[in-house]
């Protein structure tokens, strides 16, 4: 990664490169160490959903939950079924844990892996291409915003690593130097936008976007609407659509083309209910190393802020400018689409505020790629505070990236959940059932578990729809205990028959934990 440029300020750019490599590398594989951190420092509670069924799909139950009692498919299939892997692999599921981060270790180095590579190809000809690369593929890599969701043991790091593979399939150029598709490359695109869809079904945006992109670049190109770019993109989009048939299939017997877990995630958000959390969230993709505390994200001056500084680095993508990042114009527009379409979605369609970030995630390789282009016009300005401007970045960004790794370690005995668990462990036997809204990290630590938010659990789904989920609770003699977050006494005091069944049996705000014990089992 021999930079040509002769700066100064370039001299350092190895070695930067080596510290972020070595802090990236650092942070993920520093909880393999510690068998307390390595279950708590990055399986989330969703990720601890999908590792359960991933376990009883090892077990030989199918996608189940539950102890394999309850078939679910609310889970992104591809990671569902690696991770099933590592469970297979493993003498015990504890160890399984370990083996799943390891997995996620080796995702997160095959996206900065194919990322470099997709730099190259775009920009090879370039004096500074394979510094720009570099840049790229080691600030994506140890970046604070990155690195906690390329580690949570769900389908994140997966899918950013199938939305890179599939821009680097649309980007390889036929032999002949002609734009148009083969069929044979027809078929490899759908094929990789098939691995998107089973990453993470929302990948529909990725399908309608690459395949609307070559049809529209194609007319503009040979200004024929219905002609050969057209054609070649429906071989690639049906393709895609043949490929995903079976999880379709599959979800269909649960009576949706949507997984349930979306479904219940969805279920009652208010229109837009979301579209002041975007420009914080793309702020933090865009910069990669200014991550914005959680308390500040909803200010008003915040958001204004962010929303100011995006439309200053997004215009380059689009208009000519120094800054422009080059990427080929199909391309680029495919990732216009694909981001404003998740914008939209998750804006103003969807609920959980909490997971946006998350649902963003794939978009970081392309703002990594629009940082690193800025950064090293900072190195190559002929004006020396500029280029001191770069050294400062590079230490800045290495004392934050440090920071926050040593910040995450020491910080990384529990996802939240963990006091849940603890309690359940210390007042429930293992053969006795438990209910929980939140039943991802207790589910897996206490597999009779009945999930009540109907991520899961497709009867708790419909129960929650028609607003009957205390008599879904009552209907299961089973369940001795409910266990949750401080907000489940918020049933105790809103349903009558939950009060006629259950009394509290835990308050404690300070570790936000609420336990309700049936009367009857008393």
């Amino acid at each position: 990664m021999t930079p040509s440029a002769p700066h100064p300020a370039r001299r350092i750019l190895n070695g930067w490169l080596l510290a972020l490599a070595a802090i990236g590398f650092g942070s993920r594989i520093a909880p393999l160490f510690d068998p307390d951190r390595r279950l708590w420092q990055w399986a989330t509670e969703d990720g601890y959903l999908m590792m359960t069924i991933a376990e009883n799909i090892a077990a030989g139950h199918g996608m189940s939950v539950a102890e394999g009692s309850i078939p679910t498919n609310g889970t992104q299939p591809l990671c569902t079924f690696v991770w099933a892997l590592a469970f297979l692999l493993s003498p015990d599921r504890y160890t399984a844990v370990a083996v799943v981060q390891v997995f996620e270790i080796l995702i997160a180095l095959a996206t900065c892996f194919l990322l470099y590579r997709l730099v190259l190809r775009w920009r090879g000809n370039e004096d500074g291409a394979r510094a720009l690369a570099g840049v790229t593929a080691m600030g994506w890599w140890a970046s604070p915003v990155v690195v906690p969701h390329s580690m949570n043991c769900l389908e994140s790091g997966m899918y950013a690593f199938a939305v890179t593979l599939v821009l680097f399939v649309v980007g390889r150029r036929e032999a002949s130097g002609s734009e148009h598709w083969s069929w044979p490359k027809s078929l490899q695109v759908g094929l990789a936008l098939a691995f998107a869809f089973y990453a993470r079904n929302d990948a529909v945006f990725l399908i309608a976007a690459v395949c609307s992109s070559h049809w529209l670049m194609g007319w503009r190109r040979t200004g024929v609407l219905w002609g050969r770019p057209l054609a070649e993109s429906v071989v690639a989009g049906a393709t895609t659509v043949v490929l995903a048939l079976p999880w379709l299939r599959y979800n269909l017997t649960f009576g949706h083309l949507t997984p349930i877990s979306g479904i219940s995630e969805a279920h009652g958000a208010p229109w837009g209910a979301n579209l002041h959390l975007l420009p914080s969230h793309l702020f933090e993709y865009a910069t990669l190393y200014l991550p914005i505390p959680e308390s500040l994200e909803t200010q008003s001056l915040v958001i204004a802020a962010t929303s100011a500084a995006l439309l200053g680095l997004v215009i380059p993508i689009w208009f000519p400018s120094p800054w422009r990042p080059a990427i080929p114009p199909e391309e680029r527009v495919s990732v216009l689409l694909f981001g404003f379409a998740l914008c939209f979605y998750y804006g103003t369609m969807f609920g959980a505020p909490h997971f946006v970030s998350r649902y963003l995630f794939p978009l970081s390789p392309f703002f990594a790629l629009l940082w690193a282009r800025a950064l090293l016009g900072l190195a190559d300005a002929p004006q020396a505070w500029r280029r001191g401007s770069f050294v400062a970045v590079c230490v800045l960004t290495t004392v934050i990236a440090l920071a926050a790794a040593v910040r995450s370690h020491q910080r990384g005995r529990t996802n939240g959940h963990r006091q849940v668990v603890e309690f359940i462990q210390a007042n429930v036997q293992p053969d006795e059932w438990v209910g929980a809204i939140q039943s991802g990290t207790l589910g897996f630590f206490h597999p009779k578990t009945y999930n009540l938010d109907g991520k899961v659990n497709p009867a708790a789904l419909e129960a929650k729809l028609v607003r009957e989920i205390p008599a879904y609770v009552i209907g299961k003699p089973e369940i001795r205990f409910l266990a949750d977050w401080i907000g489940l006494l918020e049933w105790y005091q809103r349903f009558p028959e939950i009060r006629e069944h259950f009394e509290v049996r835990a308050e404690d705000p300070e570790r936000n934990l609420a336990a309700l014990e049936r009367i009857a089992t008393r």
